[in-house]
């Protein structure tokens, strides 16, 4: 009997010996180095480094810059990323975040004083594959090389602000007066009224990838329960995308997504219209059908205000089918 104790008491020691990860970064970061590594050995070669006759070293002097304008701030399980106002953040994963949607492994050998960053290589430098490197150091109150990058990105970020009220009001002032239009049956039981020139170009996505995150929905065009649509607006930059996607309606976590995006000009309990995580106008309008147990999401891009305030006003005519006289769309 004693020696089970014994032997319980060791292996209880043994158990708290374990090593504990290591400590994730916290607080500002500023970049003391950035390296850009192409796939192709020849890309990196000294005589194919002029950014006026070569592409990639015209990426790669831009990615080398980033670390005259960019600063990182850590938090327990959250990192910031601050581009001169332009700012974006990800949930830290263990090791691993994203980086302006490049995944990102980050390790730090001195307890969060310097950490090294390397990205998965697709998608890092545009059209190019290319691994980058970043060395961050630890930055407190006295650094003048955060107090000079924190003193732009504010002022840029006052005047954002002041830009996006401009449109709040805008929004406030004149609202989304319905759109007259064609009332489509989408499912048995949902409808989307669109105008007579968009209709007509309605089309379901039959082939090519789409994927798309929202509102804690991982939406791809090849599951048998999405089916995909889209329509534009012939004169215009403009275009809408109808997801209809049957899913659990716990699953939606439109106002925890929507925080996360860059800048909300208006918002309702089933849409908002706002620039997202890349700084560009959007808008997305929701409904759910209890019956079917599923979701019409309508998203809808375009640099126009007015267009924006019309095609928001399409997205809300999202809704149950009228009696007969819906078009079908099937």
């Amino acid at each position: 009997m004693k020696r089970g104790i014994f032997l319980s008491v060791v292996i209880a020691l043994l158990a708290g010996c374990k090593e504990a990860p290591p400590p994730a970064p916290d607080g500002y970061y500023v970049i003391d180095n950035i390296t850009v590594t192409y796939d192709n050995p020849a890309d990196n070669a000294p005589e194919n480094n002029d950014p006026e006759k070569n592409v990639k070293a015209a990426i790669r002097d831009t990615m080398v810059s980033l670390k005259d304008t960019t600063f990182f701030w850590f938090e327990p399980g959250r990192v910031t990323v601050d581009n001169s106002g332009n700012r974006f953040d990800s949930d830290i994963h263990g090791d691993t975040f994203d980086l302006n949607n490049i995944q990102t492994t980050w390790t730090s050998p001195d307890s969060g004083q310097t950490v090294y960053l390397t990205t998965e290589k697709e998608g890092a430098c545009g059209f190019f594959n290319c691994t980058l490197k970043m060395t961050l150091s630890r930055a407190d109150h006295t650094s003048e090389k955060l107090a000079g990058m924190k003193a732009v990105s504010d002022v840029r970020a006052a005047s954002y602000e002041a830009y996006l009220e401009t449109q709040r009001q805008f929004y406030k002032e004149n609202g989304f007066p319905p759109v007259p239009g064609d009332t489509i049956r989408m499912t048995e039981n949902i409808s989307v009224t669109l105008p007579e020139t968009m209709a007509i170009g309605l089309k379901k996505q039959e082939d090519g990838d789409y994927v798309r995150d929202i509102g804690g929905l991982h939406i791809e065009s090849d599951d048998d329960n999405t089916e995909i649509y889209r329509f534009r607006d012939p004169l215009s930059d403009a275009e809408g995308i109808i997801h209809l996607v049957k899913a659990p309606k716990y699953r939606w976590r439109f106002d925890e997504w929507l925080n996360q995006q860059k800048g909300i000009v208006y918002q309702e309990d089933n849409g908002a219209v706002y620039y997202n995580r890349w700084g560009k106008p959007e808008c997305t309008y929701f409904r759910y059908d209890q019956k079917e147990r599923r979701y019409v999401i309508i998203v809808a891009e375009t640099a126009d205000q007015m267009m924006m305030q019309r095609m928001y006003s399409i997205a809300r005519s999202a809704g149950k089918n009228p009696p007969s006289e819906a078009k079908s769309n099937q």
